[in-house]
């Protein structure tokens, strides 16, 4: 019996050579408030990379490189 490719082998392949998954741990009892404000936002990755690159580009503003990332500001 020949192999049956599964229909979600391409996107498998692409995550594997592309994508990079990250966890980390938030505590209930003394990060809730980081938990609630996680909850409360529709896109919790985008969310948090908009995060990121904001202290990004303020900390490239800071050493004069004027950078500006518009990926994520919609």
């Amino acid at each position: 019996m020949a192999h049956k490719k599964s229909a979600y082998e391409p996107q498998m392949r692409y995550a594997k050579k592309y994508i990079k998954k990250i966890h980390f741990d938030v505590n209930i009892r003394t990060e809730a408030d980081i938990i609630e404000k996680l909850e409360s936002v529709p896109r919790k990755a985008t969310y948090i990379k908009k995060l990121i690159r904001d202290d990004i580009n303020s900390q490239k503003y800071k050493q004069g490189s004027g950078y500006k990332d518009t990926a994520f500001t919609r």
